[in-house]
């Protein structure tokens, strides 16, 4: 995800918001893992598969060595966990 917009020298205040925003999620995520709650297991489970479905959308083949493919393990663990699958 790049985090430069076009028109960055005009709100530079929501550039830097938005770098604080992926710093955020990458450490909540990947450095600090803790149990997350089934809302939040939900919520990574619905925004990730909308990415993912927006890739492939544009073009994107999935293959199991493809840049989505720990995110997919993730969201079938969260999915038995929730009792979705």
């Amino acid at each position: 995800m790049s985090v430069m917009d076009h028109g960055s020298k005009n709100n530079p205040t929501g550039q830097i918001n938005k770098i604080k925003d992926m710093v955020r999620e990458f450490i909540r995520m990947e450095v600090v893992p803790y149990e997350l709650t089934n809302q939040e297991k939900l919520s990574f489970i619905l925004d990730n598969e909308h990415k993912i479905t927006y890739a492939v959308l544009n073009g994107h083949k999935a293959s199991n060595d493809d840049e989505f493919q720990t995110t997919r393990i993730k969201i079938k663990k969260y999915r038995i966990e929730l009792g979705l699958i």
